[in-house]
């Protein structure tokens, strides 16, 4: 019997096989590279612009004002605007910034509720402990940082009438569970309002940003009402240990 030519693959032209995957990666890096240095320079022109423009009007209102109980509000607004200037450029240039280490969480989130707490003047309590006693994953440590973050964010927006927050982390039949609750007026006087928050509406996307970074980890969050309160309002997240996403200290 004759036998059949044997098909061989042809490869496309100007390739050879894995190179083409090489060529493609350089075109999405080139690609990256020149939407983050728009970025950047967008940032640099509208941002630094109004950063510019607040330090000109503190410094006028520190020679104006004659009044020393400001003094040291006027400081703390410049070392602010400083901060948030250095912040905007190693953004803008790909670094990652605030993100602690697994084994500096509770630390980093002390310093967070303490810089919180001298510029709203609500008490934080953090009760993370467990935090100390578990080594959880590099995913996990910034998830917790930035939901806490947040968190605070859309208390100080939302709730600046508050005089208590605290934040609690403990381990509960393999999930991390992280709750952050306030004694604000919470949602008892706009039910509208907690159905948008518990879609993900509330806070100019925070708690969407929020319910993607735990959905990564294969974990879940609930908004809620204190159950033993009438006011406040309690935001609550849990993450699975074992998840695929979550077994590695790496990333």
């Amino acid at each position: 019997m004759p036998t059949r030519p044997r098909l061989q693959s042809v490869p496309a032209p100007g390739s050879r096989g894995r190179p083409v995957e090489g060529v493609s990666r350089a075109v999405v890096d080139a690609a990256v590279a020149e939407e983050r240095k728009r970025i950047a320079l967008d940032l640099h022109d509208h941002l630094g612009q109004q950063i510019v423009g607040a330090k000109l009007m503190l410094a006028s209102l520190e020679r104006n004002s004659g009044s020393p109980e400001l003094a040291p509000q006027i400081a703390a607004l410049r070392a602010s605007l400083e901060q948030l200037s250095l912040e905007i450029k190693a953004i803008s240039s790909g670094m990652r910034l605030g993100i602690p280490s697994p084994d500096r969480l509770v630390e980093a989130l002390e310093e967070l509720a303490n810089r919180w707490m001298s510029h709203t003047q609500i008490q934080v309590d953090v009760s993370c402990d467990i935090l100390k006693k578990v080594r959880f994953c590099k995913k996990i440590s910034e998830v917790v940082y930035r939901v806490v973050q947040e968190s605070l964010t859309n208390i100080a927006k939302h709730a600046a009438n508050a005089t208590l927050v605290e934040i609690r982390a403990e381990l509960q039949y393999g999930f991390l569970k992280l709750t952050i609750e306030d004694d604000g007026p919470g949602f008892s006087s706009s039910p509208e309002s907690f159905f948008e928050c518990q879609q993900g509406r509330y806070g100019n996307g925070g708690i969407s940003g929020i319910r993607e970074r735990v959905g990564k980890l294969g974990g879940d969050v609930t908004i809620r009402r204190p159950a033993d309160k009438k006011r406040g309002s309690a935001i609550s997240v849990s993450i699975p240990i074992g998840h695929p996403n979550n077994r590695s200290n790496t990333g």
